[in-house]
C-alpha cells in the first residue's frame, strides 16, 4: 500500500495505471519465485536457508528505499489534515461500493485459485502429475507478473482513446469469468489457457487502485488502497475457505475428491462474480455529480471536511450561485458596452457640432440689384429694381451674374460673401 500511494504521489492522475502496472509487475515477480525457481532454491539450501535468503533480500530492499529513493513533499493541499476522510468515509461512499464487490470477488477468486485451489484442480480433476502441475503454477505466476504491466500499458493506451478505466475493468474481468466459466463446463480448450487468464486477472489491481485514486483526493489514496485490498485478502480467504467447505462434501477416493466437488464449488463463486459484474456495469443514475465537471465532489468534500455524499446538497448551491453570478456578470458588460456605445456617440455628435460652428455657418445677404441681362455693349437700364436676392457662399462672382442669361431677370443668385467687385457696375451689401 506504501508503493502505491507514492504512485499518486508522484504521477500524474492520467498516469498512474501505467505506473500501477509496473509496480504490480515487479512485485508479482514474488509470486513467480515461488514456484519453480523456489524448488530449485530449497534443493540446495532447504527451508531455513529460503527463509534467510528472502529475509536479507527484504532488507537490502528496504535500505536501498531509505538511501536512495528522494522524499516527495507534498503541496500545501495534500498536506491539509485529512482525518474525517478515513477508511470509514470510504467505506461510506457509493461509488466505492459500486467497484468493491467486483474488484474483490473476481480478484479474491483469482488469488485463492492460483494460491491455493489450482493445484488440487490440475491434479484431481485434469490428472496431472507432479512436474506438470508446477509447471502450470510457473506458467501462471508468469501470467500474473505479466498482465500486470500489460494491464497498465493497455489501460494507459485505451484512456487516450476515450475508454475509461471502469471499462478496461470491466473488460478484464469479463474474460476472467469466461475462463472459470470454461473450468466449470469443461470446454474443450487447452489446460493451460484458462489459468493462465484467471491467474492475470490477480493484477487487476493495477485498475481497481487507479479508478480509486479518481474517486478520492491524494491525501486519502492510501486510505482508499488500503480499505480495498482488505476487502481483497477478505475476499481470497472466504473464497478458499468456502472452496474447501464445499469440495468436503464429496467423499475422497484414494486422497482425491470428484471433478463434480471442484465444479460445483467454483460454478458458487462464479455466480458471486457474475452479480457482482451486472452491479457494476448497471447504468449509472444521473445524479449532480454530472454536472459539477469544474468542481470534482471529492475536492470539495475535502475542503469542507464532509463524506462526498454529504457534499452534494452544498455542490448544488454553489452551482447555482455560480450561474446566477455568470448572469449578473454577462448584464454588468452588455451595459457598460452600451454606455460606452452611447458615450461613442455623443462625443462624435459634439465634434460635429463643433466643427460647425468653427467653420462658419448660413449668413443671410441682401442685394439689390438693377439687372437687365444684355449682350454685347447694350447698356444697363438701372430703372429696373429686381427683387432682393438672398446670397449664400459660393464661388460665383459678379462677371457671371453679368452674363448669366439673354433676357430673364434672375430671381435667385449664389455669390460668395465677399464685396462685388465687377466691371458691371453691381453692387453687393454683407
Amino acid at each position: 500500500m506504501a508503493g502505491l500511494k507514492a504512485i499518486v504521489l508522484w504521477f500524474p492522475p492520467e498516469r498512474i495505471a501505467l505506473a500501477n502496472g509496473w509496480f504490480i509487475m515487479l512485485g508479482a515477480l514474488g509470486a513467480v519465485t515461488a514456484t519453480a525457481p523456489a524448488e530449485i532454491v530449497l534443493a540446495h539450501l532447504g527451508w531455513r536457508g529460503v527463509f534467510a535468503l528472502l529475509a536479507g533480500m527484504t532488507a537490502a530492499s528496504a535500505l536501498l528505499i531509505l538511501l536512495v529513493v528522494p522524499e516527495r513533499r507534498q503541496s500545501s493541499d495534500a498536506s491539509r489534515p485529512t482525518d474525517r476522510v478515513s477508511i470509514g468515509t470510504v467505506y461510506r461512499d457509493p461509488r466505492f461500493w459500486r467497484l468493491a464487490p467486483l474488484s474483490a470477488s473476481c480478484i479474491g477468486s483469482a488469488w485463492a485459485l492460483q494460491g491455493l485451489w489450482a493445484a488440487p484442480w490440475l491434479a484431481d480433476v485434469e490428472g496431472l502429475q507432479r512436474p506438470v502441475v508446477v509447471s502450470h503454477l510457473f506458467a501462471m505466476a508468469l501470467a500474473l507478473s505479466a498482465s500486470a504491466l500489460l494491464l497498465g500499458v493497455g489501460a494507459d493506451r485505451l484512456r487516450r482513446r476515450g475508454v475509461s478505466l471502469p471499462a478496461t475493468l470491466a473488460i478484464a474481468t469479463a474474460t476472467a469469468i469466461l475462463a472459470q466459466l470454461a473450468l466449470v463446463m469443461r470446454w474443450p480448450v487447452p489446460v493451460w489457457l484458462p489459468w493462465v487468464l484467471i491467474a492475470a486477472t490477480g493484477a487487476g489491481t493495477v485498475l481497481s487502485y487507479a479508478i480509486l485514486s479518481e474517486m478520492f483526493p491524494k491525501s486519502a489514496s492510501g486510505r482508499a488502497n488500503g480499505a480495498l485490498n482488505l476487502l481483497h485478502v477478505t475476499a481470497a480467504f472466504a473464497i478458499q475457505y468456502a472452496i474447501g467447505l464445499i469440495v468436503q462434501q464429496w467423499p475422497a477416493e484414494a486422497g482425491r475428491y470428484p471433478p463434480e466437488a471442484y465444479q460445483t464449488a467454483l460454478g458458487l463463486s462464479l455466480a458471486v462474480q457474475a452479480a457482482a459484474f451486472l452491479w457494476f456495469i448497471r447504468p449509472e443514475r444521473e445524479t449532480a455529480l454530472r454536472h459539477l465537471p469544474a468542481h470534482p465532489i471529492h475536492a470539495l468534500a475535502e475542503s469542507l471536511g464532509l463524506a462526498p455524499a454529504a457534499a452534494v446538497s452544498y455542490a448544488l448551491a454553489r452551482q447555482m450561485w455560480s450561474k446566477r453570478t455568470a448572469t449578473a456578470r454577462g448584464q454588468e458588460h452588455a451595459w457598460r458596452s452600451a454606455a460606452l456605445a452611447s458615450f461613442a456617440v455623443l462625443i462624435l455628435l459634439t465634434v460635429s457640432v463643433g466643427n460647425t460652428a468653427l467653420s462658419g455657418s448660413l449668413v443671410a445677404h441682401r442685394l439689390d440689384v438693377n439687372l437687365v441681362a444684355h449682350a454685347g455693349n447694350a447698356p444697363v437700364d438701372h430703372s429696373l429694381r429686381p427683387p432682393a436676392y438672398l446670397v449664400t457662399r459660393s464661388h460665383l462672382d459678379a462677371a457671371e451674374l453679368a452674363h448669366a442669361g439673354s433676357a430673364s431677370v434672375l430671381s435667385s443668385v449664389l455669390v460668395t460673401p465677399a464685396h462685388f467687385r465687377g466691371n458691371h457696375g453691381y453692387t453687393g451689401y454683407r
